[in-house]
């Protein structure tokens, strides 16, 4: 599956990722490194190995799913590993101008 994390309110597409986890941990930063509500500016959308497209997460809903995922690593059950790049791009180039 391919995942892509976008700001819907400038139209812009900060990644594009081969895992969840890797697309969360740029939410995560993203929202943890930005004032207000940026979940609400932020989508994640999944295109599926068919080349269907499974519905964005935005909002409480995609801050809800960021969370999950991070319960899901500390209990073991994520096979994956956190991409550092990912973490660390983040906080460095994509820090939002919010003036």
């Amino acid at each position: 599956m391919i995942y892509q994390v976008l700001d819907t309110s400038i139209n812009k597409l900060f990644g594009t990722f081969q895992t969840e986890e890797e697309a969360m941990t740029l939410v995560r930063t993203l929202v943890g490194t930005n004032e207000g509500n940026w979940a609400d500016e932020l989508a994640v959308g999944c295109e599926l190995p068919d080349g269907s497209f499974q519905e964005p997460l935005t909002g409480a809903a995609l801050l809800e799913r960021a969370e999950w995922e991070i319960a899901q690593r500390a209990n073991g059950c994520s096979a994956e590993t956190t991409d550092t790049s990912v973490h660390s791009m983040a906080a460095s180039a994509l820090k939002r101008d919010v003036s």
